[in-house]
């Protein structure tokens, strides 16, 4: 099944299991790892089908950058590593992949779930129709601000951010 034919599949259907896998390729997997100190290549993608729903529910002009989540994923512009701490109050590390497009640049999370080695995607979004404010702290973004980082400067010996 290609992903096209799962997201028609998903966006038809009620159900919760079905899930989609994409490739990550040992390049990509190294320049993670470079950028980020976290070792993935042998972790797997997975698109479920409740998300693929979610985006159609929640944000459908979001809907369009679904297939394209491959080349996002294996040909990103930039990688970085994002902790926060989730709802539950529990800490959350995630991969924040971007990929500049020539009609603007796409952010997507993965968020990383260590014990069953596996990358399920939490969110994207067109940075272009974004209204989120523009300062994110992500660590592993680089010591100086840049396009990766806008407003956020993150040192790398103590691990805090810094917003300017």
């Amino acid at each position: 099944m290609t992903l096209e034919e799962f997201i028609n599949d998903a966006l038809n259907s009620v159900t919760l299991e079905k899930k989609f896998e994409l490739e990550i390729t040992e390049e990509a997997c190294k320049s993670i790892k470079k950028h980020t100190n976290l070792n993935i290549c042998k972790y797997k993608f997975i698109l479920q089908e409740e998300y693929v729903r979610h985006i159609k529910n929640g944000h459908k002009e979001d809907l369009y950058l679904l297939p394209k989540l491959p080349d996002i994923l294996n040909n990103f512009t930039h990688v970085e590593k994002s902790i926060i701490r989730n709802r539950r109050g529990q800490t959350e590390v995630s991969l924040v992949f971007r990929k500049k497009f020539k009609d603007g640049i796409v952010r997507m999370v993965a968020l990383r779930i260590i014990e069953d080695k596996v990358l399920s995607l939490k969110t994207f979004l067109d940075h272009k129709k974004s209204s989120r404010p523009k300062t994110t702290t992500f660590y592993g973004c680089g010591l100086m601000p840049s396009l990766h980082c806008p407003q956020t400067y993150v040192s790398q010996k103590e691990r805090t951010p810094m917003v300017f």
